[in-house]
């Protein structure tokens, strides 16, 4: 697996400031359940592009996978105005509130 995540971590470093090369490390991670330096990966992408409601997604997943629950739902249910259009977005939410027995709300987020 190193040898396909150094290259991209090479990526990074050489731009630094670039959302999609963060996020991709982050899938990469993500994809071996390796959820602390995907965490990390999504945060740093999430931070750069705060407007790409996917890195915030993945981050989502990647903290609960983690275990860090406390106050994710919550950051979650924040960014609804900001995503309200955004279909992967709400696909998650819609998830979550279904998962967390809220119904209507689950309902409204799939419609």
């Amino acid at each position: 697996m190193l040898e396909l995540i150094n290259p991209q971590i090479n990526r990074i470093e050489r731009a630094p400031g670039d959302p999609e090369e963060h996020g991709t490390l982050g899938l990469m991670y993500e994809a071996n359940q390796m959820w602390g330096p995907a965490t990390q990966s999504f945060s740093n992408a999430a931070d750069i592009d705060p407007a790409n409601p996917i890195w915030t997604v993945h981050l989502y997943v990647s903290r609960k996978s983690l275990g860090e629950t406390t106050g994710e739902w919550q950051r979650l249910e924040a960014l609804v105005d900001r995503f309200a259009a955004n279909p992967p977005f709400l696909y998650i939410l819609g998830q979550e509130r279904l998962a967390n027995g809220e119904i209507g709300a689950a309902q409204q987020a799939f419609e």
